[in-house]
């Protein structure tokens, strides 16, 4: 295991020339460079704890726009300079690396997480970012577990935002796994995917008894649905990522 690990950190190293120049494009690419625009980024105190947020947008007039990753641990500012970029027009757009994700765990090291822990952090820094922006309220985005926190955040200080907007919005996780897994046994059987069946049907239908099994049905729900695809494609712009690797 340790020798692997080492291979593939020796292989990393040989692409360093390749990504420091992708690195240095990628930064004149994805620069915010209009008269009234914003491009900072920095830890602040959050519930006492440093946490890391990007701030960017072509004009600070622009609505404020908060954005929650998925996870909880999926931080998206790695690769969100060039998911986001279009936004920036009409946003200005903050990520934040939630506790135990991206810079923020780099930082911090592991904290205690639970729903009622994120919603203070979330509501503390919006509250921070309408002053900074100078906004009276701001705009809330929710992906995957970002969903779940924004609606909490939302119900517990509505006067701080002018909407929410989920996207791949969690409503009932214990139902959405249990109709996940039908489709995906339905799909495998029209394919004729006889690994797919195999794995499925060895784990069986939802509720899990530990990871390793929700992973199998994650795994083919990826497949499937060409996710592996777009999770590939987020590593080779954190790779090419201005200013990563490394936490400072």
């Amino acid at each position: 295991m340790a020798s692997s690990a080492l291979s593939a950190q020796s292989d990393l190293q040989k692409l360093e020339p390749a990504l420091k120049f992708l690195r240095s494009r990628n930064a004149l690419d994805y620069a915010v460079s209009t008269p009234n625009g914003i491009d900072e980024a920095d830890y602040v105190k959050i519930s006492g704890l440093d946490q890391w947020i990007t701030i960017r947008g072509e004009d600070r007039k622009n609505p404020g726009l908060l954005f929650l990753h998925g996870g909880p641990g999926d931080a998206t500012n790695p690769w969100g300079y060039a998911a986001f970029r279009s936004w920036l027009k009409y946003f200005t757009v903050v990520q934040w690396d939630q506790r135990d994700a991206g810079r923020t765990y780099g930082r911090n090291g592991a904290s205690a997480i639970t729903i009622e822990r994120m919603v203070l952090d979330g509501v503390e820094l919006s509250g921070m970012l309408a002053k900074k922006l100078g906004k009276d309220k701001i705009v809330l985005v929710g992906h995957s577990w970002g969903s779940i926190l924004g609606v909490f955040m939302a119900k517990a200080r509505p006067d701080l935002f002018y909407a929410f907007v989920g996207t791949g919005q969690v409503a009932d996780p214990s139902r959405n796994c249990a109709v996940a897994y039908a489709a995906l046994i339905g799909r495998a059987s029209r394919d004729g995917n006889s690994r797919a069946l195999q794995e499925l049907n060895e784990v069986g239908p939802p509720p899990y008894k530990d990871g390793k099994d929700f992973a199998v049905q994650r795994k083919w729900s990826n497949l499937f649905e060409g996710a592996d695809a777009f999770l590939a494609s987020t590593l080779g712009f954190a790779l090419a990522a201005p200013g990563y690797p490394g936490c400072r």
